[in-house]
């Protein structure tokens, strides 16, 4: 018989399993508030079972991705000291909301390694929760996006004089789509993990085909970006095993650590082939001449960084502005020029070191295995960068759900070999 812990524990894993992939769409704060509930749910276990919990990082490579982390937490609790002053506050308010993301989601994936639950509750729990995601999808598309424009009233803060319908229809659609993009991308890589763990492998690549064809009808071009990521990095470590898991974790260090430079020769060269003429091509050039400007701030402070979103809080935007029009420049859309700009080459080496770790755990999995959640390394590693910012507590909250998830079937998958 289960003891109460590990019931309530299993509960929160299920539960936050459940509301992961259409959550984002009612309130994207709420999935913060979901992993923490889960976590505390989570901490009897994590005491009492610590054997268990020594099996999650019982090799390298984990051992590293977790060092990491720790690494880049100690980095933002750090980072606000140095931002300018007259922005301090507001820095420091949003590194501890990050930290608290870190504080909430590494037990979590701790407790998912103690036996909390497994992947035979897990799966259809994700299922579950994918059933309402596409509900609401079907249900907004034939009513003209009214969830949606509701969803942006609430989500924006929109006056309501005339009630929330009449706010609700005076929304235009570049604002309100927007809007589906973090629902989209949640959904879709909580649908590739599903798929990763399917018996018959070629599954995974077709599922995630389907998946860019659907993606290809809306407006978030970052589930078309990863979905694709997915295809390709399937494929490559289906035909060259493990070799193409160091090839993946290669080429993601290789750009995080020569971004400062690698960016603004890549906005260069784009530059001179490209006459933004079309929709895809306008896009490139806006997303590099971004990067490509972000990384030039970098050499003010190369070693710690400017502070955690810097970017959002202390200047306005430094580029050209020929592609991306607006004078203010929130988010920098970029994972490595985020470390980079934020937290600088140590943040830089903590990333790339994550992410080595992240794809080198993946080699202990079984080989039948292996492809796709390498694949979902990757894919995920892609939606962080094309996001708006990194730091964000409740997208942070996504992945640790996410790293949750996969160790309790990797668990489970040993288990029972």
């Amino acid at each position: 018989m289960h003891r109460l812990p590990d019931r309530a524990a299993a509960l929160g894993l299920l539960a936050a399993a459940f509301l992961l992939p259409w959550l984002a769409f009612v309130a994207d704060k709420a999935l913060a508030w979901v992993t923490g509930i889960a976590a505390l749910l989570a901490l009897p276990v994590l005491v009492r079972e610590r054997a268990h919990v020594r099996w999650t990082f019982g090799n390298g490579w984990a051992r590293l991705a977790l060092a990491s982390l720790l690494a880049l937490l100690a980095l933002l609790l750090l980072s606000p000291f140095w931002g300018a002053a007259e922005h301090a506050d507001a820095m420091q308010k949003l590194a501890w909301r990050t930290a608290l993301a870190f504080v909430a989601g590494l037990p979590l994936v701790l407790a998912a390694g103690a036996g909390t639950v497994d992947r035979r509750h897990l799966v259809p729990a994700l299922l579950a929760g994918l059933a309402v995601a596409a509900a609401i999808t079907v249900i907004d598309a034939a009513t003209g996006h009214l969830l949606l424009k509701i969803r942006t009233v609430f989500g924006d803060r929109v006056p309501t004089p005339d009630g929330v319908m009449a706010a609700a229809y005076e929304q235009s659609p570049d604002r309100y789509l927007r809007r589906f993009n973090d629902f989209w991308v949640v959904a879709v890589l909580s649908a590739a993990f599903v798929l990763s763990g399917l018996r018959r492998a070629w599954l995974f690549p077709a599922g995630l085909a389907v998946l860019l064809f659907v993606s290809l009808k809306t407006i978030s071009e970052t589930a078309q970006l990863i979905s694709l990521i997915g295809i390709v990095a399937w494929l490559l470590c289906r035909f060259t095993g493990r070799a193409g898991v160091f090839v993946l974790s290669a080429l993601t260090v290789a750009v995080i650590l020569a971004t400062p430079v690698l960016f603004p020769a890549l906005n260069g060269l784009f530059l001179s082939v490209f006459d933004g003429s079309n929709l895809l091509e306008w896009k490139i050039l806006e997303r590099f001449e971004i990067w490509a400007a972000l990384s030039e701030t970098v050499a003010a402070a190369p070693v710690l960084g400017h502070g955690i979103e810097y970017q959002r809080l202390a200047v306005a935007y430094p580029g050209p502005g020929t592609y991306f029009l607006p004078d203010k420049l929130w988010h920098p859309h970029s994972l490595p020029v985020q470390l980079w700009q934020d937290l600088g080459l140590l943040g830089a080496l903590a990333g790339s070191a994550l992410a080595a770790g992240c794809f080198g755990a993946t080699l202990r999995m079984d080989p039948g295995e292996r492809p796709a959640m390498a694949a979902l390394v990757a894919m995920s590693l892609g939606a962080l960068a094309a996001t708006h910012s990194i730091w964000l507590g409740w997208w942070l909250c996504v992945f640790f759900l996410l790293a949750a998830f996969a160790v309790a079937r990797a668990r489970t998958t040993v288990e029972h070999a």
